[in-house]
């Protein structure tokens, strides 16, 4: 085991880790933060997270199990402040969580090391670096100029000049940056100029106590979708890039093939376009007369995501952009099989037509006749899922905080020294 009794300050000002993932700006991101610092904790680090307060909570701290605490922050109201919005409330966040790392010095914990969590995070990390001369690691999770690639209004709106330019910034400050692959490595390179031996990659993980294969009709049964054969999933926030308009087209070329067909949606809006996006979905499959075939879910907690994953015999993640694909990693655990457009993340887990499908179009026609084609035919199906699974073993967040913390400890010559 390694043990490097690291204190490490973990940098979330936009989304809390202890949000359900799925409900506004809360996604992939809280899932990683989360399981990445329960990762650390059980290989001897003190993670201590800080986030902006919101809700109703007027708890300024709690520890979430032993070596993880959560530190709400005051900066701006407490209540929801679009994403786009939050970068004039960085100078708060900055001063409260710099107070907040000096107690803890005065307490005798002092922090070894800085870890960044999306731009605004970067922001308030890379004046934290300079105050206290600490070493700081930065994941993105995504890069507004290669979202802008496929849709400028997926992008930062009227700050997108300030958060390509702050991105740039901290990626030049940065002592470590942490790709999820090798794709999201030549982004940082190619686009922003990154030093190539700061950036590592550290894959995300998964946890497989409950992403894991199952009994397809008893799950159908426990979600109401037990009258639905072949079962489509789309799951995960409810924004444009995510394309679930297109996931809805896909249903509806399944559905003329054949009857029984079901279209399962998991999730909840996000960001200033989320509601359109969604109503946009409901009005096409009210048009076709699709929705009695179609269920609706609110983000879920794991144990009942898991559960989405496993009654579905395919998963469509049609998203014009992503940084790693955590929802469809989380699917081929479950044995559903995952089509996807082969952006980002993707294309390092999924191999066509071996443990999956990656389409290079979001051709709702296309899409259906690759499910409808495979439906049909189980042995291929079984190759598929059996694939899937057995890749997926080899993602784990243990795996992904030791990488983590190697990386980590080569920062600085005398990081480990100091922590002893």
């Amino acid at each position: 085991m390694i043990e490097n009794h690291l204190n490490i300050a973990i940098i979330s000002m936009h989304t809390s880790p202890i949000g359900q993932p799925g409900v506004g700006d809360s996604g992939g991101m809280n899932v990683y933060v989360r399981e990445m610092a329960s990762a650390l904790a059980a290989l001897s680090c003190n993670c201590y997270i800080f986030t902006r307060a919101t809700g109703d909570t007027d708890q300024q701290e709690v520890v979430t199990e032993p070596g993880v605490t959560v530190f709400n922050i005051k900066a701006g109201p407490k209540e929801h402040v679009d994403k786009e919005n939050l970068v004039g409330l960085v100078d708060e966040f900055y001063e409260n969580t710099k107070n907040k790392i000096e107690d803890l010095k005065y307490k005798g914990i002092p922090i070894h090391l800085i870890h960044a969590n999306y731009w605004l995070s970067g922001l308030v990390g890379h004046r934290l670096k300079h105050y206290f001369d600490l070493p700081m690691a930065v994941t993105f999770h995504t890069l507004d100029r290669v979202k802008a690639q496929f849709s400028a209004e997926d992008a930062c709106g009227l700050n997108q000049e300030i958060r390509q330019n702050a991105e740039k910034e901290i990626i030049s400050c940065s002592d470590l940056l942490l790709a999820s692959c090798e794709m999201e490595l030549d982004q940082l390179v190619t686009m922003y100029d990154a030093d190539v031996d700061k950036i590592k990659i550290v894959p995300l993980g998964i946890n497989h106590a409950f992403f894991s294969p199952g009994n397809r009709e008893y799950a159908k049964f426990a979600i109401g979708c037990s009258d639905f054969d072949p079962l489509l999933l789309f799951a995960g926030r409810i924004q444009p890039l995510k394309g679930l308009k297109i996931a809805s087209e896909v249903f509806k070329n399944v559905k003329s093939e054949n009857p029984n067909a079901g279209f399962l949606i998991v999730g909840g809006p996000s960001g200033h376009n989320g509601y359109d996006e969604l109503d946009a979905a409901v009005r096409f499959l009210d048009d076709n007369s699709l929705l009695d075939s179609v269920k609706f879910m609110s983000p879920q907690p794991h144990e009942i995501l898991s559960t989405a994953y496993r009654a579905s015999d395919f998963c469509l993640v049609p998203s014009s952009s992503e940084s790693f694909g955590l929802v469809a990693l989380e699917a081929m655990a479950c044995g559903s099989v995952v089509i996807a457009n082969a952006v980002g993340g993707l294309n390092s887990l999924i191999v066509n037509n071996y443990n999956g499908y990656l389409m290079n179009n979001r051709n709702p026609k296309a899409w259906g006749d690759k499910v409808t084609k495979t439906f049909y035919q189980s042995e291929l199906r079984r190759r598929l899922t059996n694939n899937a699974v057995a890749m997926s073993k080899s993602y784990t967040w243990r795996s992904s905080a030791t990488k983590f913390i190697e990386m980590a400890s080569r920062l600085q010559d005398s990081i480990l020294v100091n922590c002893n």
